[in-house]
């Protein structure tokens, strides 16, 4: 079987070139490679495809073949092959003629399950690996531009709906619509547009609304004026000066107010004071020096320059002094007189203690010192006499003692009687009498004891 040729293009032909001539050319040239290799395409069936590059125009068979295709103008392929010969699979070139049919069809989701059942028979078969990639960029392409297509549906959607809103002065929902539109379309002028202009329109309304807001407070700051009410006037002008800081009512309004307040809180404080004052001076008509001196510092505490406050206090200070003093001296004296009442009922204890006191009072009262004095002489005199008369009685009791011959406890009375009055001679001569009788009587016993035991040694030695 002689090898035949079916030249297949799939591009736009070179500008200006006539159709016949190119494939004519196109087959000689196919031609002359064939004999060139003669040797080895001798051997089997010659196939042959050749790949072109072509111009943005596509020939006017495969436009008419698919109209509707996207990729108008893309770069094309001229695809040369030989009519399948006795060896080869039919069902193989049957499988690549439907994908290129289906191809030219548009339908390119279908072409493509073709040449992919091509390769899956033969990974090398002619352009399918070719043309299997060109389906599947077409498939992209065509879906990207229904992708395009739906993004352009919902962008005007959006678009409508956020103009009804806008026209409707619902500006929140048109906000909304047009940043759906930006989500999509971030260049999109018309929704850029549309935010400017809702973004005008609210800071319009805004500032009408302050306005408003404003005028509605400046009548009631007036009618605060007219009712006395400064505070209120102050806290109304500060709202007023929050939405609008040069407001020059409000600036006015509230300086006009603060004097106001001050004028009163000064008048306030002058009748508070001019009353303390009274209070004061009639304490110290009335000798309450300690309550003048309270009322007078409370009105320093806060005037420290009032001269009137300052002088009072002083001669509430000096009367309240003097009354201190007499209260002192009078104290004194119903002390020391107590004391001398004491001292005359013979109890110096209570008198010694009563002119103690009235010297914690007054140190320097002579009275008080001669009583005290005298009160401690008599004292003196009382305790010596009866430091005496115990030192008289342990000797007495020591004297009796001794004439029992109970030496050792006349020593203890005398010795009694010896620490009380260390000169006591008396005391002195009775301790040495009784301890004389003592060795005395030791002696007399240890010579009876001694005449006693001789007495019976003689028996022993008889």
């Amino acid at each position: 079987m002689k090898p035949s040729f079916m030249l297949r293009y799939a591009g736009p032909l070179p500008r200006g070139m006539n159709p016949l001539r190119f494939r004519v050319g196109l087959t000689l040239s196919g031609i002359l490679v064939l004999l060139a290799c003669g040797a080895w395409c001798g051997a089997q069936q010659p196939r042959m495809q050749f790949i072109l590059d072509g111009s943005s125009t596509a020939p006017a068979e495969e436009q008419a073949a698919a109209p509707d295709d996207p990729t108008a103008g893309r770069q094309a392929e001229v695809l040369v092959q030989t009519e399948p010969a006795e060896d080869e699979a039919p069902d193989i070139a049957a499988l690549y003629r439907s994908g290129i049919d289906l191809y030219r069809a548009g339908r390119y989701a279908e072409a493509a399950e073709y040449f992919e059942r091509v390769l899956a028979l033969d990974a090398e078969y002619r352009n399918a690996k070719n043309y299997l990639a060109e389906a599947k960029a077409q498939l992209q392409e065509k879906q990207q531009e229904e992708q395009r297509r739906a993004a352009k549906s919902t962008i005007d959607q959006y678009l409508e709906q956020g103009k009804r809103a806008f026209s409707a002065k619902d500006y929140p929902s048109a906000r909304q619509a047009f940043q759906e539109v930006l989500a999509l379309q971030a260049d999109h002028a018309q929704a850029r547009d549309y935010l400017s202009r809702i973004a005008k329109a609210e800071a319009s309304e805004a500032e009408a609304a302050r306005g408003k807001q404003v005028d509605q407070l400046w009548t009631q700051v007036r009618d605060a004026r007219r009712a006395g009410e400064y505070e209120k006037v102050i806290q109304l002008c500060d709202e007023i000066l929050k939405t609008d800081p040069r407001h020059r009512g409000a600036l006015s309004e509230k300086a006009r107010a603060e004097r106001e307040i001050a004028s009163r809180q000064r008048k306030a404080e002058e009748a508070r004071i001019d009353a303390l004052m009274a209070q004061a001076a009639e304490a110290a008509r009335q000798d309450d020096s300690e309550q003048a001196i309270d009322l007078y510092s409370q009105v320093l505490r806060d005037d420290p320059e009032n001269r009137k406050a300052q002088s009072g206090l002083a001669k509430a200070r000096e009367q309240a002094r003097r009354s201190a003093e007499e209260a002192r001296q009078a104290k004194t004296g119903s002390l020391i007189d107590g004391a001398r009442r004491a001292s005359r009922a013979g109890d110096d204890a209570r008198a010694l203690q009563l002119y103690e006191q009235a010297l914690e009072l007054d140190p320097d009262n002579r009275r008080a010192r001669s009583g005290k004095a005298s009160v401690e002489r008599d004292m003196a005199r009382a305790a010596e006499r009866a430091r005496r008369q115990q030192v008289d009685q342990q000797i007495k009791q020591g004297d009796a003692l001794f004439a029992r011959a109970e030496y050792d406890q006349a020593v203890a009375a005398y010795e009694k009687a010896l620490e009380l009055d260390p000169r006591s001679r008396n005391a002195v001569r009775g301790i040495q009498r009784a301890k004389e009788r003592q060795l005395k009587e030791a002696r007399r016993a240890e010579e009876e004891a001694a005449k006693v035991a001789e007495q019976q040694e003689q028996p022993c030695l008889l």
